[in-house]
């Protein structure tokens, strides 16, 4: 057994380095464990400000008072992660988000998202389509979006962290600390981190279902003509926000999204892979938005995302343990609410609160699915 660490954290993605940046900020000695590049170096590398879900969902699910709680939180991580990066030489290229409405039920749901988000946001409008877009309602929230090198970022974050290379068998909670078990060795620490997407499932036994497997696909887009100003730059949300996409400089893009041409939608996959019907449905929905633009799909990447049950970010201490915490599904804002998880993960490790981090997103919701 290895000499015993302060805290382990199992992961190296977004959550796991930023949990350890903050607590090696704060006198600590984390030790990193993590078996294969994470799901953070596979993303899209766009950081923003607002969920790419429906905004009204969260508000009716949960109400206004509680939805207002996660956009800010949500805000509060996007501006801590630009600022991080700016303090780390890390470049970034702003834009904004725009979601697209053509059908009157869509209008009236961006409308309504609207009139939720501006008191959270203060710079976002509605404005009618003109010219290529004449007919659609767009929603607009501006420079809450920024595109840059995730690499660079988690090297940033675990520059000065002990960082191991192997594959977590097992967690055991004892009176004295936590021995995490690996293919390479056992490690003591007093407490431990889950931030490794789906293995947090069983590694920390979570209730079945808590957690619900999905694959996904993004493929990087040659832009072959002109795009609207209003989306140049922008996060493009369309669809019944089913679909995104990304108008970068220089031609560039990307686009996901359509993963409803895959059997059950993905929805319970264990293994993902790129699908050609994906694809093909990302360059249909892409020519039907702006038939005027020209595009060529190029490279495609897979993932496997999950869903938390009930559609919320589970970030905080695991119900029934006094040394595991852990952080996970933040449901399309993995970079900005992963960031921010970690930092309160951090600080929930170091005084024992956290007021930045609303009481519904901790584990303890989740205790019901174990109940008989």
């Amino acid at each position: 057994m290895t000499d015993p660490y302060d805290i382990i954290i199992c992961g190296a993605g977004i959550t796991g380095a930023s949990t350890a940046f903050h607590l090696k900020a704060l006198g600590y000695r984390p030790l990193v464990l993590c078996n294969q590049p994470s799901i953070t170096e596979k993303s899209m590398a766009l950081a923003h400000a607002e969920s790419g879900d429906q905004i009204t969902r969260v508000a009716n699910a949960f109400g206004d008072n509680q939805a207002k709680s996660l956009w800010e939180l949500s805000l509060r991580g996007f501006n801590s992660l630009r600022d991080f990066c700016e303090e780390q030489s890390i470049p970034v290229q702003a834009g904004n988000i725009v979601r697209v409405a053509r059908e009157e039920f869509e209008k009236r749901e961006l409308a309504m998202g609207y009139d939720l988000l501006r008191d959270v946001h203060d710079n976002i409008k509605l404005v009618e389509g003109a010219n290529e877009l004449h007919g659609y309602t767009l929603q607009v929230l501006k420079d809450k979006l920024f595109k840059f090198d995730v690499c660079k970022l988690l090297n940033a974050l675990l520059h000065e962290v002990e960082t191991v290379r192997t594959q977590v068998q097992s967690i055991n909670e004892k009176t004295d600390g936590v021995t995490v078990s690996s293919d390479t060795g056992n490690f003591h620490g007093e407490l431990c981190i889950g931030a490794s997407h789906l293995d947090i499932q069983s590694l920390f036994k979570l209730p079945p279902g808590a957690l619900v497997p999905f694959s996904d696909q993004w493929s990087k887009t040659k832009i072959l003509g002109n795009i609207p100003q209003a989306l140049q730059g922008a996060l493009v949300f369309w669809r019944y926000n089913l679909c995104q996409a990304y108008f970068g400089e220089g031609g560039q893009g990307m686009v996901s999204g359509a993963r409803f041409v895959r059997p059950n939608a993905g929805i319970g996959d264990m293994v993902a892979k790129v699908s050609d019907r994906v694809q093909d449905m990302q360059l249909r929905e892409l020519l039907e938005l702006l038939p005027q633009g020209g595009f060529k799909l190029e490279e495609a990447t897979h993932l496997l995302g999950c869903r938390p049950c009930d559609e919320l970010p589970i970030v905080g201490p695991m119900f029934g343990s006094q040394r595991l915490l852990l952080g996970t599904g933040y449901m399309g804002q993995g970079l900005s609410l992963g960031f921010m998880a970690g930092k309160c993960l951090a600080e929930l490790v170091h005084w024992g609160t956290c007021s930045m981090l609303p009481r519904i997103l901790w584990p303890e919701r989740l205790r019901a699915l174990g109940e008989s």
